[in-house]
Formats: structure tokens, C-alpha cells, sequence
């Protein structure tokens, strides 16, 4: 349900229509090392796809305070309120200043966190230290609608943050700023994307989605074109996998085997060739041009090291799909096709053979959003 506007105050901005927040896919990921502040330098081409979450969102100016707080050249203040929204620690701003807000985030999944526990929550935290606007001064609501599962490797949570990230960024341009006492041109698409940085690693790409060679921990991008929006089979196993016990077993094996696995030939590489490389394959409009290129270091231990996965990989590329690999972390596998056809006659097949995994037919979805 969405938030009302009180009589005194001026502005209220809701959408017209849902949101979507389409997820994404790892065409490769590299993993090339952790990061002091533990979060791990990547290597990635990102692409999103149709599927997609659904969002409702409104806010408002509160009639409370507006002063604004003093967020400093590092932005602490907003890296505190950010940090006490999810995890509740100690971080120099009480835990009260954030649940006290006249904010709502709430889902139609019970697994789900409500709340300041939701990155969506963590996203308009984030927003608001970038624009230089107190949070107690905003009312703000998001009812999401949750069709991409957690822990999948498609990017849920860090796509619903990315559609809260636009939508207040639209907001701010059509009339927020001024309700605010802001100029609109204050807040530039640095800001925006400094605020997705800030939310977490995949919300940068995910706010302009596409298709990009990503870098650092996904945020610096160097975007690419994809000529056809190719069909893909999505397997999505019962079970999710957290990112963090993803990228503990990775950790294990390299210092089990000392080796970083950089078995595809891409691997080796300069970053600049890379790239290139991606793009040529991509201009021939042809997966079998790509699927060289295609690697996910993250094979090795959710792939390899479980039978159940190993059953279901092999049986993918059975299909005689182009192209099949695994997505961010996974668990989800993915196949693409050059023609629908395909798709859905591997989908009836697999599905037979694997009654306890989703499987479901989407598309690559290249274009990216406009952010005015």
C-alpha cells in the first residue's frame, strides 16, 4: 500500500507503474584476489536479463526535521547509517535513529528481510547521504514482489537496491530536490553512482544494467554492445548458496592447490585485449563466438565439488546449448540458445530429469535503463 501525502506536505512522488528490477548474469567472473576491506577485485562481464523482480515504491518529505546532516568529505555518516540499517552494530549512530524512520520496506517472501535488514532499506539510506538530506526528513515505502530467488547468483537484492537508487533519483529531478530545498543539479550521476558503490558490489552495474566488462568489485564498468537478446534456460536448483561460504571454498582451494584456476585461455589475457576480444565475439552475433571467452571461477567449488551439480551441469550442455556456465556465485546454471525453439525443448527435457530444480525460460535483456 502506498504511502499517503499529509495535507501540509507539498510533494509526493510514487510510481505510476511497477518497477521492474531485472536481475543479471555472469557471463565470466574471475576472481582475482581480496580486497583490505573484504570485498574481492573481479573481472566480469555482466549482462541483465528479462526476469525480474517488482517493485512499488512512494515517498514523500516528512514533516519532521529536515536539517541536514553533516556527512563530511568521506561520506562516514552515511557509511555508519548504512552499516547500523543492516547489521545493527555499534557503528557511532544509534540503531533507534534508523528504526525510527518513517520508512517501510516489505516483500512477498518471508525468508526475506523487512525492513532496515533489506538492502532496498540500505539503498534510500545511501541516497540520502549522497543528496545531503537528513532520512528522518523523507517518508519512504517499497513493497517488492520477489521473483528472483535469494542466493542464486542473479543479483536480487542488488537489483531491487538499484531500482530504489532510479527511482529516487527520478523522484529528486521531478520536483524532490526543490521539496527538499535542494538544487536538482546538485546531485550529479556520480553521486548516484557512489551510492550504489556504497550499497553494495553488483548495485552499480545493476543501476544502468546492459551489458559491460566490470572491474574493482563491479564498479567500474566499460559498457559493451550485444546485437541479439538471446534466449536463455535458466536452472535454478532448491537450495541457494550465501556468497560469503561461496567465496570461503573458493579461498580453500587456491590455498589447497596454490593455483588461481585460470584455465580458459582468456584468462591470460591483458585487460585491454580482453575486452576487445569480448566485443569482436559479441559484433559476430554468433555464441559460439563467445563461449571461449565465457569462464566462472566459481565452477570449481559449487559446480565440481558437488555430485548433484555436476549432474545437472553436464546435463545442460547435453542439451547442445552454445553456451552454458554458472552465474556469479551461483548455485543458478544458465544455457543460451540462438533459437527460442531450443530453449524450451531443452527446458521439457530437463525438467523430466530433474523434477526438483526450477527451470524457466527468459532472454538476455542488453539495453540499458535511462536514468534522466
Amino acid at each position: 500500500m502506498m504511502l499517503n501525502a499529509e495535507s501540509e506536505i507539498p510533494f509526493l512522488y510514487s510510481a505510476k507503474n511497477v518497477l521492474p528490477a531485472r536481475a543479471k548474469l555472469n557471463l565470466s567472473l574471475s576472481i582475482l584476489g581480496q580486497r583490505a576491506d573484504g570485498y574481492h577485485d573481479l573481472q566480469s562481464v555482466m549482462v541483465t536479463i528479462a526476469f525480474a523482480d517488482r517493485l512499488h515504491i512512494a515517498m514523500t518529505r516528512s514533516s519532521r526535521s529536515t536539517q541536514c546532516i553533516d556527512v563530511g568529505d568521506d561520506n562516514d555518516t552515511c557509511s555508519c547509517l548504512a552499516s547500523a540499517a543492516v547489521s545493527g552494530s555499534d557503528t557511532g549512530t544509534s540503531f533507534d535513529e534508523v528504526t525510527a524512520l518513517e520508512w517501510r520496506v516489505g516483500t512477498d517472501l518471508a525468508s526475506i528481510p523487512d525492513d532496515q535488514d533489506n538492502i532496498a532499506w540500505k539503498a534510500a539510506l545511501a541516497f540520502c547521504c549522497a543528496a545531503d538530506i537528513a532520512p528522518a526528513s523523507m517518508i519512504f515505502s517499497a513493497d517488492i514482489e520477489k521473483n528472483i530467488p535469494e542466493e542464486a547468483g542473479l543479483g536480487g537484492g542488488s537489483t531491487d537496491a538499484a531500482a530504489v537508487l532510479r527511482f529516487l533519483h527520478c523522484a529528486w529531478r521531478q520536483g524532490g530536490a526543490d521539496a527538499f530545498g535542494k538544487d536538482p543539479r546538485f546531485f550529479t550521476s556520480t553521486l548516484l553512482e557512489k551510492a550504489a558503490c556504497r550499497t553494495g558490489a553488483d548495485v552499480p552495474f545493476c543501476l544502468r544494467g546492459g551489458i559491460a566488462f566490470c572491474e574493482g568489485i563491479g564498479e567500474r564498468m566499460t559498457p559493451l554492445a550485444m546485437r541479439l537478446p538471446y534466449p536463455v534456460l535458466l536452472a535454478i536448483p532448491p537450495s541457494g548458496i550465501k556468497t560469503g561460504e561461496a567465496y570461503a571454498r573458493l579461498r580453500r582451494l587456491r590455498q589447497e592447490t596454490q593455483s588461481h584456476h585460470r584455465s580458459h585461455k582468456a584468462s591470460d589475457l591483458t585487460r585491454e585485449a580482453l575486452i576487445k576480444a569480448w566485443q569482436n565475439a559479441l559484433n559476430e552475433g554468433d555464441l559460439k563466438a563467445i563461449a571461449p571467452l565465457v569462464h566462472n571461477d566459481f565452477i570449481e567449488v559449487i559446480v565440481y565439488q558437488d555430485p548433484s551439480m555436476i549432474r545437472l551441469f553436464e546435463a545442460l550442455q547435453g542439451t547442445g546449448a552454445p553456451l552454458v556456465s554458472l552465474s556469479g556465485s551461483g548455485p543458478v546454471c544458465f544455457a543460451l540458445f540462438e533459437e527460442e525453439k531450443d530453449g524450451h525443448a531443452a527446458q521439457y527435457q530437463m525438467q523430466k530429469l530433474f523434477p526438483n530444480v526450477r527451470f524457466m525460460m527468459t532472454r538476455l535483456s542488453p539495453e540499458e535503463d535511462i536514468l534522466i
